[in-house]
């Protein structure tokens, strides 16, 4: 039988949005299709035409299945042997995360998180609100959680007797075995042809680790690499401040910042809680609050010149051109006859003349907020351009303050 479908009455404020010109014009035949379970063409079928129907589409379905499960064959799950825990690991409640707090080493520093897991599982990565560096968390390390489920992660380990050979998959066992051999040999020769390779880090754990290293085995060699590095920025500071030195901008505090191709919301971030310092002064509460200002001269498009107030695109080449510019107008307007001298051969080559009128208004607007203004030079740039940025801080004043 028939279900009789008691449809509400439509609200008599608002819009009303038809379904057609028959729901529209309120046809019969609108009126009598509502609530029909099945389409109006299959009551003209005869019991042999929906016997057909039926087969035929158990036919395909059946097909299709059988197809389905001839292309699946070879990737079934892999067989693995659960083996219950011995000793259950402790604070663990299946189907309740628990979290921990620790920190992901990177090339400035570290960033202090707190790390969600369910079942030994990291699952999700937040920021420390509680640690002294606290700050937010940057794009790649909300993205570093992935790495650990990346198909394409390092899961064992390869050897190659020479260079020209191609590396060869090997298990931990003979690794360790072999480790065995060679240490015996790097016992008697003090670690004569050992490398070790690493990623820069400000670990105190791993430096520790490596200094035992090299007492044990002096002759060892340790190398480093980061496709970012900060040698640069780092021989300027040792060679002006001395040794254990570095360099921490305090954004929160800065009326005028000036990026000299130094995307430091982005890619080429300065410390931790720069971001978060940086954007306390973009969004004022009140209006009373002063909003500061975002000066960017840069080669390319990047996040901190998407949200500067002043950008200007140049070439590469001219990068350390416009930090001597930059320098002689602020040496000039601050009576640094020192930072004037220093930048003078750079600031009259081809191209300053250009750049000039622009970096001169900035120069003032940095000179007026002495005290609260900063200059920022990107890492990629050499020793000599960070030493110069360093000689326009110092007469900003920005050193301690």
């Amino acid at each position: 039988m028939k279900r009789i479908w008691h449809h509400p009455e439509p609200l008599k404020t608002g819009r009303r949005y038809w379904r057609s010109i028959a729901e529209h014009e309120n046809a019969p035949e609108f009126q009598e299709s509502l609530g029909r379970e099945f389409d109006s063409s299959l009551e003209g079928m005869t019991d042999g035409e929906r016997e057909n129907s039926r087969r035929d589409f158990i036919k395909i379905m059946g097909g299709a299945a059988a197809l389905s499960g001839l292309s699946l064959v070879s990737c079934r799950r892999p067989l693995a042997k659960v083996v219950p825990f011995a000793k259950h690991v402790e604070w663990i409640i299946p189907g309740k995360p628990l979290l921990y707090t620790t920190i992901i080493p990177r090339a400035w520093g570290a960033t202090p998180v707190v790390v969600t897991t369910h079942e030994g599982r990291p699952t999700h990565l937040q920021a420390n609100s509680l640690h002294p560096l606290a700050g937010g968390l940057d794009i790649f390390a909300q993205a570093s959680i992935l790495d650990l489920y990346n198909p394409d992660r390092v899961k064992g380990v390869s050897y190659r007797k020479t260079t020209g050979e191609s590396a060869v998959a090997t298990d931990w066992t003979a690794f360790q075995s072999k480790l065995a051999e060679w240490s015996k040999a790097w016992a008697t020769s003090g670690g004569a042809g050992l490398g070790l390779l690493f990623n820069e880090s400000a670990s105190p754990t791993q430096a520790r680790l490596l200094s035992e290293i090299k007492k044990s085995l002096p002759k060892a060699k340790v190398y480093s690499y980061e496709p970012i590095r900060r040698s640069a920025p780092a021989a300027a500071t040792k060679s002006i401040f001395g040794e254990g030195v570095k360099l921490l901008p305090q954004l929160g505090k800065a009326n005028v910042v000036f990026s000299l191709d130094c995307d430091f919301l982005g890619l080429d971030p300065q410390s931790e809680n720069a971001i978060l310092d940086f954007m306390k002064n973009r969004a004022p509460g009140k209006a009373s609050d002063k909003m500061n200002r975002l000066y960017v001269i840069e080669n390319r498009y990047t996040l901190t010149g998407g949200v500067s107030d002043h950008r200007k695109p140049i070439a590469a080449a001219l990068l350390p051109i416009a930090a001597a510019v930059l320098a002689d107008e602020i040496g000039k307007l601050t009576g640094d006859s020192a930072l004037a001298e220093s930048s003078r051969n750079l600031s009259s080559v081809a191209g300053a003349a250009k750049l000039r009128p622009w970096l001169a208004i900035a120069a003032k607007d940095l000179v007026a907020n002495k005290d609260k203004a900063i200059v920022l030079a990107g890492s990629t740039y050499g020793e000599e351009v960070h030493a110069l940025v360093a000689g326009i801080n110092n007469a900003l004043s920005a050193f301690g303050s």
